[in-house]
């Protein structure tokens, strides 16, 4: 049994260390383009908001990469995760902000997906069913169900 544990132990590493270096190396190569592009070739317009834009998009990368290297390192699945597609939206903004500045835009993704998940929650709790697929009723509804079925069974106990 410590054999097969530690074969687990080895796997879950080698799947942080693998996801570990394909992270950094896009984000290296996301970093060389943004400064190459956006620093070298575009530098008379580079400002202050150029570089609160950079800190921005740095802070998510850095948040999102240190989240999805804990959840892996404690063996959780983030195939799924919302934070792997907030730092894949990053990415592909800090892809195109070098050369199109309107690709900030692409962060309106996050609020409407979120929006988009409220608003599926909100819609199932208002148009909730007991899984049978008929809409959940109040209590007062199931007590009138339940008399109108006990009402029917007494008049079919009386037929026979």
């Amino acid at each position: 049994a410590p054999v097969m544990a530690n074969e687990a132990a080895k796997k879950q590493a080698r799947r942080v260390k693998n996801y570990s270096s394909f992270c950094k190396t896009v984000l290296q190569a996301l970093y060389a383009w943004y400064l190459v592009v956006r620093v070298g070739y575009y530098w008379a317009s580079f400002g202050g908001w150029a570089v609160v834009g950079l800190l921005l998009l740095s802070v998510v990368n850095f948040m999102c990469y240190g989240s999805l290297i804990n959840s892996l390192t404690i063996g959780q699945d983030i195939k799924d995760s919302m934070v792997q597609d907030l730092m894949y939206v990053n990415w592909i903004v800090m892809a195109g902000v070098p050369l199109f500045g309107w690709w900030w835009y692409l962060y309106l993704i996050v609020p409407a997906y979120l929006i988009g998940k409220i608003g599926k929650f909100i819609l199932s709790w208002v148009f909730a069913d007991d899984g049978d697929g008929q809409p959940m009723l109040s209590k007062r509804q199931r007590k009138m169900q339940a008399r109108q079925a006990q009402m029917e069974a007494r008049m079919n106990r009386g037929r026979r």
